[in-house]
């Protein structure tokens, strides 16, 4: 709020809403919904402020269509804001909940209006039937906001989203985009927004394991030699085989499309020995804490020895080939 001084009890009854819902009432039609972000897009300026992103809390975050990174495209943008809209929690418990975080910023002068205006604000917003409202007129007039709310997973990468239109619009097809990265940094995460965007193949290191019993030493215990077989595309596609160690078997075979491009994501992925050229190196990283807390909620069994081997081989790695410095662009969740 400081840095919107502006805002009304309005304005903020509507962050805190899109922080809950996102964006997903202003697609009643989705072919409406992406025209009225080209004629949006096509009367704006490009300007250094604001941001291109800001965040809202709980996953959502504002991109600013005024300060959009070079090259991203708006048939990108707009996909990434409708592949948001699954992604929020969307529970009026959980809304009416938040209602209540202005207070102490009203208490200790932050907010710019007084308790009485907002619960009278709040006490007109209910009695009209709550739901998604406007910005107020006078924030309109003072910041004249305009973007779209998005998902979190999205926003981080927005510079991942910016390059790949420019390969694509420089006429490339059919190259490898490497997303590796600290476990629990969100990896497949992004590769799984990757492919809900542009339809990408994405192949999983983790596919690649090798025996126990062949694993002396080699990167990640990977299997160079079968990614080299698998991952050449052969008629733009691959084949690629999910290999179970503790089984010593394998699981499932899934054909990987190359067009427009795909990703091979997992850590170790890019300096394995497989020859794969990548286009686009991405890698993913996340605080000590952070990664602690995601890894201790998705495995909680295993968390030891994440501490103890797996997260200390995994710098060591990263050490030895410079796999963060020699990466084209840095995301980090």
């Amino acid at each position: 709020m400081g840095k919107y001084r502006k805002m009304t009890p309005q304005d903020t009854v509507k962050l805190l809403y899109q922080s809950e819902f996102g964006g997903g009432h202003m697609i009643s039609d989705k072919e409406s919904a992406r025209q009225y972000l080209l004629r949006e897009l096509a009367d704006l300026q490009k300007t250094e402020k604001p941001p291109t992103t800001e965040q809202l809390g709980d996953g959502a975050a504002r991109i600013n269509l005024a300060s959009l990174p070079a090259g991203l495209s708006a048939d990108t943008l707009f996909s990434i804001f409708f592949e948001s809209v699954p992604l929020f929690r969307k529970r009026e418990d959980m809304f009416e909940k938040k209602l209540a975080l202005p207070l102490s910023l009203i208490e200790d002068g932050t907010a710019p209006f007084t308790l009485y205006e907002y619960n009278a604000y709040l006490e007109r917003y209910f009695r009209a039937g709550g739901g998604a409202v406007h910005h107020s007129l006078a924030y309109s007039s003072a910041y004249r906001p305009s973007y779209r709310v998005v998902h979190k997973t999205f926003s981080d990468a927005i510079d991942v989203f910016s390059r790949i239109d420019s390969l694509l619009a420089g006429g490339m097809r059919g190259f490898a985009v490497s997303v590796d990265g600290r476990c629990g940094s969100g990896k497949s995460t992004l590769a799984s927004r990757l492919a809900a965007v542009y339809g990408c193949g994405v192949v999983h290191a983790d596919d690649y394991y090798l025996p126990f019993s062949e694993r002396h030493g080699q990167l990640g215990n990977l299997d160079a030699e079968r990614m080299r077989r698998e991952l050449s595309p052969d008629g733009g596609k691959i084949i690629s085989r999910a290999y179970d160690p503790h089984t010593g078997a394998f699981v499932r075979e899934t054909e990987i499309a190359t067009e427009p491009f795909f990703v091979v994501e997992g850590s170790y992925s890019t300096f394995a020995d497989h020859n794969i050229s990548f286009a686009l190196r991405i890698f993913v990283t996340t605080d000590k804490d952070e990664q602690k807390r995601r890894i201790s909620a998705r495995c909680p069994d295993k968390a030891s020895d994440y501490s103890r081997i797996w997260i200390p081989a995994e710098e060591e790695y990263f050490k030895k080939y410079s796999v963060e410095t020699n990466a084209d662009i840095v995301v980090a969740t």
